[in-house]
């Protein structure tokens, strides 16, 4: 089946059924997720995340939500360097809420790893904020 097939696949499921278990499949939410993850995603909207919330977006990007900007959603993978271009709000499929790796299944919506996601969207909206004022400072 080709990527489109199966995105629509996913969404049609949660629709229905509300959450689906999909395998993870790259490493740009290392350390946290780690490819042949198995991740349980529950359906969600955009206006329901909060900065920090690990999503999966339609074109089967699994990345963590950081803010929202304009009409659109500003999201980044923990392994990435930059932010994902722009995802508008209608590409929000659902909320990862834990992973299974080794038989062992973890919650990723509460504890240690939610509040280190909190943290990471947080330091890097501080950044932004910080290159904005510095960038503002220059050309004073």
């Amino acid at each position: 089946m080709t990527q489109p097939v199966v995105a629509d696949l996913i969404a049609n499921s949660l629709q229905q059924q509300g959450r689906v278990t999909i395998t993870l499949t790259g490493d740009s939410m290392a350390p946290l997720l780690q490819h042949g993850d198995v991740l349980e995603v529950d359906r969600c909207s955009a206006e329901q995340l909060t900065p920090g919330d690990v999503v999966l977006f339609a074109g089967l990007v699994v990345h963590r939500f950081l803010y929202a900007s304009g009409g659109g959603i500003v999201a980044r993978g923990d392994g990435a360097w930059a932010t994902d271009p722009l995802w508008p709000k209608e590409a929000v499929l659902g909320r990862v809420l834990a992973h299974t790796r080794n038989r062992r299944r973890q919650r990723i919506d509460r504890g240690w790893r939610w509040a280190r996601g909190r943290i990471i969207a947080g330091l890097w909206s501080l950044r932004r904020r910080l290159r904005h004022l510095w960038v503002h400072e220059a050309r004073c």
